[in-house]
């Protein structure tokens, strides 16, 4: 029985061992998959980003070249803005949505310029290629906001 009894601690802690030495290779991984910008090509890939998915067709709503076309669907946002309320949600087409997804791709620009000035590259017209197609998505964006 005492025989038993050793050869289950035993199990334990060789378990127990390998354990804690899988914890080193998991948590060397970045959690949250975060990309790290250490070439030109992976700032260039994020600068994909940097482009502004949302719209500002709303402004459209907000003047008197608004008109009704059958078959449209006239929201709440639509309404409120037409008569110069603030919209309350945040769906496609609203002030709030613009502001956000603008800024959003304003600081994916702002990430690549923050780092790549730093970067060795070899092909420095690409770099500066990179550089300056950051520097035109960040002023864009600024611009329509």
């Amino acid at each position: 029985m005492m025989h038993r009894i050793l050869n289950i601690k035993f199990l334990a802690a060789i378990f127990g061992m390998s354990m804690l030495s899988a914890c080193d290779h998991y948590l060397s991984e970045n959690p949250d998959n975060r990309v790290e910008l250490n070439t030109v090509d992976k700032c260039a890939k994020l600068l994909t980003n940097a482009y502004s998915a949302a719209g500002y067709t709303f402004t459209e709503w907000m003047g008197d070249n608004v008109s009704y076309t059958v078959g449209t669907q006239r929201l709440t946002e639509h309404n409120q803005m037409y008569n110069w309320q603030d919209p309350i949600s945040v769906n496609q087409d609203t002030p709030t949505n613009f502001w956000q997804a603008t800024y959003e791709a304003i600081a994916h620009a702002n990430e690549v310029l923050a780092v790549i000035d730093n970067l060795d590259e070899q092909d420095h017209a690409r770099k500066n290629a990179v550089k300056a197609e950051a520097l035109l998505t960040r002023a864009y964006g600024h611009f329509i906001w």
